[in-house]
């Protein structure tokens, strides 16, 4: 509750002193006054403040390194139908609101004519925003990694892990203009893979006497097929197994990277949080897969479990995630495809 009222608190303020600023509430009319100001010199640092302002307060809301720590006992704690709508949509809600500050409040690139003269320019760029969320980005997706590592309890390591992909977005972010299918692809990928994992790991830990802990759920697939097959196909998608989401999350960021001319530190640090995160995601994913499949050595853990009917529900919702991550792992272009329609139809305006 704390993290979300100052996030939501310094985001409004944001929103004050660009308001203040610009004297509109709607994009394309701050857009064109931030452009005219940061054209002429004047007032850039109240506007450097609010955005600022309001990428720190969604970054808060959205889980951006080093705000992630609220993760663990939100999604850890919650029912899991409330861990899979928070982790899967709600946290992305605010990823998009921000995406639509930086397309169409702040813009990319700009050109304008100054005395005579043609000068193009990119509001972000000159503010250096894009930089410290570049920066945050891989941090979160190395340190949220991390702490999925150490964490014994499943449930908390997923939401923990949930911090390390929300880093991928961040990182995107930063790239710039150029990033944003990468970001996009990955809010998709994540929205489908985290609320699979979260139903999934709720039936391993519902065959293991309600016990979240690791050493409880060793033997927890056998137990529950379904439960298994769909955390093995999440875990998959998360370390970025070909054929699956997270493999082409992977491969657009890498190749955003190397063919949009993006900076050559940026190129650097981009490949080398990629292999660091892939290479932490398989450790504890991996460790988790052997854990969960393994047989149960020690019978006196857990009490004798009874037969476990799985829900209707819960099976049908693990094989449509498990489904449409395969779906995006395989056919990539179909998110492309879906943008076009919705473009055609007038639902998005970006």
């Amino acid at each position: 509750m704390i993290f979300n009222l100052v996030g939501s608190g310094t985001f409004l303020i944001g929103i004050v002193l660009l308001y203040d600023l610009t004297g509109y509430f709607m994009f394309e009319k701050i857009q064109a006054v931030l452009s005219a100001l940061f054209a002429t010199g004047e007032g850039t640092f109240p506007a450097v403040c609010a955005i600022a302002l309001i990428t720190i307060g969604l970054g808060i809301k959205s889980g951006l390194f080093p705000f992630y720590f609220w993760m663990a006992d939100t999604y850890g704690e919650s029912t899991t139908a409330s861990a899979c709508i928070i982790s899967g949509l709600i946290s992305k809600g605010y990823l998009v609101l921000l995406m639509k500050f930086m397309l169409r409040g702040y813009g990319f690139s700009h050109t304008v004519t100054v005395d005579g003269q043609t000068l193009t320019y990119g509001v972000l760029e000159q503010t250096g925003i894009l930089n410290i969320v570049f920066v945050l980005g891989v941090f979160g997706m190395i340190f949220g990694s991390i702490s999925a590592l150490f964490e014994k309890r499943m449930n908390k390591m997923i939401a923990y892990s949930s911090a390390a992909q929300i880093g991928y977005i961040y990182l995107a972010f930063g790239l710039g203009e150029v990033g944003m299918p990468a970001a996009v692809f990955q809010i998709i990928a994540h929205t489908v893979t985290k609320p699979l994992l979260f139903v999934s790991a709720r039936g391993l830990i519902n065959v293991s006497d309600h016990r979240p802990q690791f050493k409880f759920l060793r033997g927890s697939a056998r137990r529950n097929v379904p439960a298994g097959i769909g955390f093995f196909i999440g875990a998959m998608s998360m370390i970025g197994f070909p054929a699956t989401a997270g493999f082409m999350v992977k491969y657009l960021f890498v190749e955003t990277a190397v063919n949009s001319g993006v900076s050559v530190t940026k190129l650097l640090l981009t490949i080398a949080a990629l292999v660091i995160s892939t290479l932490l995601n398989t450790g504890y994913l991996i460790h988790t897969v052997i854990t969960v499949y393994s047989h149960q050595t020690d019978a006196t853990l857990l009490p004798v479990q009874p037969h476990v009917k799985n829900r209707p529900g819960m099976v049908t919702a693990i094989a449509a995630f498990a489904l449409l991550i395969i779906i995006l792992g395989l056919v990539p272009g179909i998110v492309s495809l879906l943008q076009t329609g919705l473009d055609t139809f007038g639902f998005i305006a970006v």
